[in-house]
């Protein structure tokens, strides 16, 4: 069997569909995932040579463990546990003339169980952009279609509290890879997936269309918010540009970020206004910092990366270092079984020097991912489907998990070390303010961060970055301050981790930047005596909260505080169904 084959040209729509078309039937996804599983073995076991055992010095991965579906979109949810999703099934292609559903899971990796999580509101979701609103539930743009793998004009919202999906509004046109940004007002971005003029979920729920602002950009573009409140546009071409998402929309074009383009590198923003870009193209070992803090992005070179990547992810660490995981060495489009690189690496900010780390197990290419979990660790996760995939016998339905060396003891034992921790944070912090955490560790604390939790998909990760907290020490109790620029961590959910002399982070406590919300989701009974015109009337409870009630129009039934959804529509001004019924509502709060 081949390790590499020529793919089809993945830099269009049209290629990547003609990639992607593929969807095994059961035996056939069990024969390839075991002969990743055993040729991967082979392959990590030559490359573990290449550093030493001692867990201390570099880390050290978890066995392998089958999934029930290929992790290739994942997202770290406010409860800690890991969204992930992939496709339809097992069954032949042509088996599908509809694409109704899409194969969803929920990880715990606490316990290492799954939830089956499907998308059940009548779509598949596969190669959509996603990101999550300050409240925590999870937006996605687009999704697949058709066999053809058209994009979807829809938009789905995930709410972790429950593992519910809803429909959000539809967008202009159908997107396939497009990206999803957040933004410092609660608005998200969608860009790319096909059409070039990007467009706007408001705070409302709404979509705007920024009008003034069409630019054809690769798939899946690399964008996130910068210092100035712009939208900074790093890659993967060679071009770097902002985007002011107000009104209409504008675009700024700067020069060159280098000669490369970085097509499946990846970038990961460690600080304010700082973007490291690594890998890509013919799978180059080279990376740059982009500085986004002055009027102009200021590259700089960094040291190079031991191996070449190409199909790799970057994920930011709990200390704001970070690690390079998986990818080929041969430049191959999608996928080299002879050519992928097992060697984890760390990229330190401070000495902009990498450091080879312990193998994994299994090659991570093509449709694998990454992600930061709230205990410091890494979960890996995913590859394969795709034409190019079957050809060479590459499908990895599992996941492993990376604990890395700032984790374990500095004196050879291989032992755990003591973490610090945190036994108090406020559930909401605001930009511009300072609070309190509450350790018995106060006195060995050097570093203090919030993480936005992590969105990953195609080596592209969309939301995460990293804000490093200035702070002081009072009698055992740590004061950090948020930057009042709010651009710096746009609202949303963050993981705060603290880092003690010896290196070692605690485990993450996950705070709020407000502005913030809560939801619960309960039954509301409508009985004709409470329909006034086309108002309803909705009385309920949450499981916190005293009775409410609110009034909405039952065909657009959105309010700032509650919103209700499940009862048919009406087209005249009353309602015609049988009574009593019964919908859902979900009511939002702030937190105290």
């Amino acid at each position: 069997m081949p390790g590499a084959v020529l793919a089809d040209d993945i830099d269009t729509p049209a290629g990547h569909h003609a990639e992607d078309a593929v969807i095994h039937d059961a035996a056939t996804e069990a024969r390839l995932n075991n002969e990743t599983r055993i040729r991967s073995a082979r392959a990590s076991q030559a490359t573990a040579a290449a550093v030493g055992t001692d867990p201390g010095q570099v880390g050290s991965w978890g066995p392998v463990v089958d999934w029930p579906v290929v992790g290739i979109h994942v997202s770290l949810l406010p409860n800690g546990k890991v969204l992930a999703w992939d496709s339809v099934g097992d069954a032949a292609t042509e088996t599908f003339p509809v694409q109704d559903f899409t194969r969803a899971t929920v990880y715990d990796p606490i316990t290492g169980t799954q939830t089956p999580a499907n998308v059940d509101t009548g779509f598949n979701i596969f190669c959509a952009g996603f990101a999550h609103l300050f409240d925590g539930a999870l937006f996605i743009a687009g999704g697949n279609k058709n066999q053809q793998l058209q994009g979807i004009i829809q938009t789905h919202l995930f709410y972790p509290a429950t593992n519910d999906w809803s429909l959000g509004p539809d967008m202009a046109a159908g997107r396939w890879y497009p990206s999803v940004t957040p933004l410092t007002n609660g608005e998200m971005l969608i860009t790319e997936g096909g059409p070039d003029i990007p467009e706007v979920r408001k705070t409302d729920g709404t979509l705007r269309t920024l009008s003034t602002a069409s630019l054809n950009l690769p798939l899946y573009p690399w964008l996130d918010v910068a210092p100035d409140g712009r939208v900074f546009y790093s890659g993967p071409d060679q071009t770097l540009r902002k985007l002011d998402p107000t009104g209409g929309g504008a675009w700024q074009t700067f020069g060159q970020r280098d000669s490369i383009n970085r097509s499946y590198g990846s970038h990961a923003v460690f600080g304010v206004g700082k973007t490291l870009v690594a890998g890509g193209g013919a799978s180059t070992n080279t990376a740059v910092v982009i500085d986004t803090n002055g009027a102009t992005p200021q590259v700089s070179t960094t040291s190079p990366m031991a191996y070449g990547r190409r199909q790799f992810n970057l994920t930011l660490l709990a200390d704001g270092s970070v690690l390079a995981t998986g990818g080929n060495s041969t430049g191959a489009s999608l996928i080299d079984m002879n050519g992928g690189v097992y060697n984890a690496e760390r990229w330190d900010p401070e000495t902009g020097q990498w450091t080879t780390l312990a193998a994994q197990s299994v090659t991570r290419q093509y449709h694998s991912t990454a992600l930061l979990l709230p205990d410091g660790r890494v979960l890996s996760s995913g590859g394969g489907i795709c034409g190019t995939c079957d050809q060479v016998g590459y499908l990895a339905k599992n996941a492993e998990i990376f604990t890395p060396p700032y984790l374990f003891k500095k004196d050879g034992s291989g032992q755990l070390a003591a973490r610090p921790e945190i036994a108090g944070v406020p559930t909401a912090v605001s930009h511009g303010t300072s609070f309190q955490i509450t350790t018995p560790n106060a006195a060995s604390i050097q570093k203090v961060g919030m993480m936005r939790l992590g969105s990953q998909t195609h080596s592209v990760e969309m939301e995460q970055h990293y804000l490093p907290l200035s702070f002081t020490v009072d009698n055992g109790t740590l004061t950090a301050t948020v930057p009042a620029n709010m651009h710096t961590a746009v609202p949303g959910v963050y993981m705060l981790f603290i880092v003690d002399s010896a290196g070692v982070p605690s485990v993450a406590t996950i705070p709020r930047k407000a502005p913030c919300f809560r939801r619960c989701k309960t039954r509301a009974r409508v009985s004709m005596s409470q329909i006034t015109g086309i108002l309803c009337r909705f009385r309920y409870n949450c499981a916190d909260s005293a009775e409410r009630q609110f009034d909405a129009t039952c065909e657009n039934s959105r309010t700032i505080s509650d919103s209700m959804y499940g009862l048919p529509p009406s087209s005249s001004s009353r309602l015609a169904p049988t009574f009593p019924m019964w919908g859902y509502v979900r009511h939002t709060i702030c937190p105290a």
